[in-house]
C-alpha cells in the first residue's frame, strides 16, 4: 500500500522522496492492483500545507464550539469567539480564536507554536506538528495532550 511506509512525523519533503522512490520501484501492475484493493493512489494521502492548515483551523472551531455547549455558553453570537482564523504569513501562519491570537505555524516545519504576543511565538510551548493535531485537545483555554 502506497501510504503504509509513510511516517505522520515526516516532513513534506521526506514523504515527497518516499513517494517518489515507491513509484519508481512499482510496476504499473502493482500500482493497478493496490487501487484494485480499494487502496486510496499517492496523491490522495498527501495533504498539502494549505489542507492541513484548514484542517487545523476546522478542528479548532468544532472543539471550541462542543467546549461552549458543555460549559453552557449559547447565547446569541458565542459562535464567532469559537470560530479559528487563518492569517498566512512570511515565515510563520497565525491561527486565531475569535479576535484573539492564539498559535503560530511554522512554514517550513509545520511545527504548531502557542504565542507570547501576537506575532511573537513562545517556544517553550510547542504543540506537535500539522500532522498531529488529532493527538491534542484544542478546546479548552489551554490546549492538552489527549490521554490515549
Amino acid at each position: 500500500m502506497a501510504a503504509a511506509f509513510l511516517n505522520k512525523f515526516m516532513t513534506a519533503t521526506e514523504m515527497m522522496e518516499k513517494l517518489n522512490e515507491y513509484l519508481t520501484n512499482s510496476t504499473p501492475e502493482q500500482l493497478r492492483a493496490e487501487l484494485l484493493k480499494g487502496n486510496r493512489p499517492y496523491y490522495q494521502t498527501v495533504m498539502t500545507f494549505q489542507e492541513k492548515i484548514q484542517k487545523f483551523a476546522e478542528t479548532i472551531t468544532t472543539q471550541q464550539l462542543a467546549r461552549h455547549a458543555t460549559d453552557g455558553l449559547t447565547y446569541p453570537g458565542h459562535e464567532t469567539a469559537a470560530q479559528a482564523s487563518i492569517k498566512p504569513g512570511k515565515k510563520y501562519t497565525k491561527v486565531d480564536v475569535g479576535t484573539s491570537g492564539k498559535y503560530m505555524v511554522d512554514n517550513a516545519t509545520e511545527e504548531i507554536f502557542g504565542i507570547k504576543a501576537y506575532g511573537v511565538i513562545h517556544r517553550g510551548h510547542q504543540y506537535g506538528n500539522l500532522d498531529s493535531i488529532d493527538d491534542w485537545n484544542w478546546g479548552g483555554y489551554y490546549t492538552t495532550r489527549k490521554v490515549k
